[in-house]
């Protein structure tokens, strides 16, 4: 079983994680900001002498879903549930129903959160720090570094998303709960991965008692609960039955999901053979645990697997079918108890709490005070759950954490404040991470990356950067916040690297090639970043050498030094990278060159980037960007000047085509999503070299440009196909694959 659901659910689950849908993202992480707190009725208990009944649910991934259509069925008839027993998504359905969610509810939520997305643990890009942004998206592959070598991850999903949707569904009970206290007592199993013993939590913090339970080996990865490294349940115990009865109860019902063995002609490739021999004892322990139990809800699931989170609909109506075929043991069963159900709900607690006082657990080797500042709490504040929510993502955002959470303590009975705990999960500090980018101009090109965290003190990041194509560089960095109680930080950079500049003539001949070896060094300091501003001044150094490739160049050659000073400013709020749908960038930069450390060149360069994609309906984006840049030119080195051309820069021209020292363009295009993740576009673009001080806009001297583009977002990133023209070049052709480096 778990070998299909690891490459099933990884299939899946990195396919839409890579590219999520903003709207599935946020119903993954606030769905339940709409929890109708009121109007939660639950059946429990109600007369002491009455035998008691225990619902025992079981694992099976989606299969789970078919676990609601029952529940639809036992609150019609009318069963008193005295205890919930759970497994996986058992646990997880079980669990919200032990507190007195609904099967309304809970049907509505199955029916409504992007399933998929929850196994993505990608960072939503408004929450990233800015210095983050810049490598946004340009890998396919993180490995961990463990003892300076490359290694695989425990898991493929560490569970933010979903852990987040937990505490957000358990809000009603914060801080350590007795589970057995709950309108419908409760118990979650899981296994203990370094012994393979099981465990029954019954008593803790319930969403992590639901996360553990639901951390498929390989796939999640797992969760340490009380010193105890955890995974899924249905390792050792997928339908607990015996955990109900050790609870008290006299009669139990189980829905059973879990999977069957494969019939000989079923057993045809590698992997039909690997699932059945990891089966055997998740089979025989179900079997075991079905035949304890006095009514068995069993739903023919053959049609279906443990990804099947398209399915919801279907799944919980067969589930409910199933559970009809029951009906009349289970009223029968029912109006023997001669009881009458009682309506529970979910408990009301206010929209705001109160913070007393903060506390950070598990940051060994990262700084308390950072992690407090970005959650933007104070002790004595009264927060909501989306004001605490966007500050976890805000701390996992910094990249330093597996995943965080929260948690409500309440030290006091009397005391209507909480303790804030915000736990958080350190990741491998050190990655490394491929990238690839292939296009008919460039050609291929492989980007590496090697990025150690928190190497010689906390919150600093040195990243190494090696790209091998027709353009190759080597790129290290470091960063590093200066105090732990702001924002303000040091950025150093050295690079190398070799650029190949076509010289073309004004009708578009090309009339030769230029190669600049370059190496610089420079340091910038940053006295505000945050995860949309980034602004400092910088010093750099740099060193580049000239030299001819084809044709004749009207330029000297050889060696040349320059030191500069700059200011920059950088803001960006894109929702994402690739295909934006809403958002903006800035960029603005202004360099000096300076008579110190042998500088032979003498300089002033300007440069002022936007882009805005304005969302004009759920489909339709206008993509609009305005581009401007002056240099004074005696002096200007060739490789400094500003290069348009090629897609998306500039359409209708190959790179490098239009250079001058002065540029005034822009850019208007539309943006249609005609199918999940494919994208057709529109673009229109012009651009006049003149001075500055020059404003002939007339047709003579303003180039045209234009494209049509197809796009789609894979699973190994953004593809695109563009026909371009302009008076120039009426055709031309351009595709790429990956995100450009």
């Amino acid at each position: 079983m778990y070998k299909s659901i690891i490459l099933t659910i990884l299939f899946s689950g990195c396919l839409f994680a890579a590219h999520p849908t903003e709207s599935a993202a946020q119903q993954a992480g606030l769905f339940a900001d709409h929890i109708p707190i009121e109007n939660n009725k639950e059946l429990s208990r109600d007369n002491d002498s009455r035998p008691k009944v225990a619902l025992t649910l079981s694992g099976g991934g989606a299969k789970g879903f078919a676990h609601i259509g029952a529940l639809k069925v036992l609150e019609e008839v009318g069963m008193p549930i005295d205890f919930i027993t759970g497994t996986s998504m058992g646990a997880l359905i079980g669990g919200l129903y032990s507190i007195g969610y609904g099967t309304e509810f809970i049907e509505s939520m199955a029916d409504t959160l992007s399933w998929t997305d929850l196994f993505s643990d990608e960072i939503r890009r408004r929450h990233m720090p800015m210095e983050e942004k810049e490598w946004d998206g340009l890998y396919l592959v993180t490995l961990p570094i463990m003892d300076w070598s490359i290694n695989l991850p425990s898991g493929v999903v560490a569970g933010q998303r979903i852990g987040k949707l937990l505490t957000d569904l358990t809000w009603p009970y914060p801080g350590h709960q007795n589970f057995l206290e709950f309108p419908i007592p409760f118990k979650a199993v899981a296994t203990n991965i370094v012994d393979g013993e099981i465990v029954v939590m019954s008593e803790g913090y319930l969403a992590d008692a639901i996360r553990a339970s639901i951390s498929i080996p390989s796939v999640f990865m797992p969760i340490t609960v009380n010193g105890d490294k955890l995974v899924d349940g249905g390792v050792v115990r997928n339908l607990p039955v015996e955990e109900a009865f050790e609870m008290g109860a006299d009669i139990v019902i189980a829905v059973n999901v879990a999977d069957r063995l494969r019939d000989a002609d079923e057993l045809r490739t590698i992997f039909d053979i690997l699932d059945q021999t990891v089966s055997f004892q998740i089979y025989k322990s179900v079997q075991t645990s079905a035949d304890l139990a006095d009514i068995t809800i069993t739903p023919d699931i053959s049609d279906y697997g443990v990804n099947s989170f398209d399915k919801v609909r279907e799944l919980i109506d067969l589930g409910e079918k199933t559970a009809r075929e029951h009906y009349d043991e289970l009223k029968e069963l029912a109006e023997s108890l001669n009881t009458t159900a009682k309506e529970v709900t979910v408990p009301e607690i206010p929209d705001e709490v109160l913070i007393k006082d903060i506390k950070v657990i598990n940051a060994e080797h990262s700084s308390d005070t950072q992690i407090k500042n970005k959650m933007m709490v104070r002790p004595g504040d009264r927060v909501t759950r989306e004001y605490l929510g966007d500050g976890i993502e805000r701390i996992y955002g910094m990249q330093f954490f597996e995943r965080v959470t929260y948690r409500l303590v309440s030290e006091d009975d009397d005391d209507e404040g909480y303790l804030l705990e915000i736990d958080v999960y350190e990741r491998e500090q050190d990655v490394f991470r491929f990238g690839f980018n292939y296009d008919n101009y460039n050609k291929a090109s492989i980007l590496l990356n090697t990025t150690f965290r928190n190497l010689f003190n906390p919150s600093s990041i040195i990243r190494l950067h090696l790209k091998l194509g027709e353009e190759p560089y080597f790129d290290a960095i470091y960063f590093n916040y200066l105090t732990l109680s702001s924002d303000i930080a040091l950025r150093l950079r050295a690079n190398y690297s070799l650029s190949n500049i076509d010289i073309f003539s004004p009708d578009g001949d090309r009339l030769s090639t230029f190669s600049t070896d370059t190496f610089f060094i420079e340091s910038h300091f940053l006295p505000v970043t945050t995860n949309q501003v980034y602004a400092g001044i910088g010093l750099r150094k740099e060193l580049f050498h000239v030299t001819r490739s084809i044709g004749e160049l009207d330029f000297p050659g050889g060696f040349s030094s320059i030191t500069s000073g700059s200011a920059i400013f950088r803001f960006d709020n894109k929702n994402r990278k690739n295909f934006t749908k809403r958002g903006h960038r800035v960029d603005l930069e202004a360099t000096h060159t300076i008579n110190l450390f042998d500088n032979s060149l003498n300089f002033f360069q300007t440069e002022a980037e936007w882009q805005g994609f304005f969302q004009l309906h759920d489909k339709w984006v206008l993509q609009s960007g305005i581009h401007a840049g002056f240099a004074t030119s005696s002096d200007l080195p060739l490789h400094k000047q500003f290069y348009l051309g090629g897609y998306p820069d500039f359409s209708g021209y190959r790179p490098y085509e239009i250079a001058s020292s002065n540029i005034r363009a822009g850019h208007l295009g539309l943006q249609f999503e005609f199918m999940s993740n494919n994208f057709f576009e529109i673009r229109g673009n012009s651009v006049n070299t003149e001075e500055f001080y020059v404003f002939d806009l007339t047709p003579e001297n303003t180039l045209i440009g234009w494209s049509f583009t197809y796009g789609i977002n894979s699973m190994i990133g953004p593809a695109r196909i563009s026909y371009m023209g302009s008076p120039r070049n009426p055709v031309m052709i351009t595709y790429s694959l990956g995100v450009r480096f």
